[in-house]
């Protein structure tokens, strides 16, 4: 695989960390107004890799480990 760390930072900075960083600002406004949403918007690239994309499949797949557990972490504030 011939990526530079460039790329690599660059992908999981994007898809990964964006998404992680956002929702964690919007967790804390919701939790205080005890109601709101997240939508986390994945690819097909986080249920199976593509080929010729390992990275952005690879973020995607992050994004959607990340955002599947997140539901839970929710109901103790009976977040919808």
């Amino acid at each position: 695989m011939d990526v530079s760390v460039e790329d690599i930072e660059m992908h999981f900075d994007v898809n990964t960390k964006g998404v992680i960083l956002g929702t964690r600002a919007a967790a804390k406004r919701m939790v205080a107004r005890r109601d709101g949403h997240v939508i986390n918007v994945g690819s097909l690239a986080s249920l199976a890799a593509v080929p010729g994309i390992a990275l952005y499949s690879a973020s995607k797949f992050a994004v959607r480990g990340f955002s599947l557990p997140r539901i839970k972490n929710c109901v103790p504030w009976a977040l919808p």
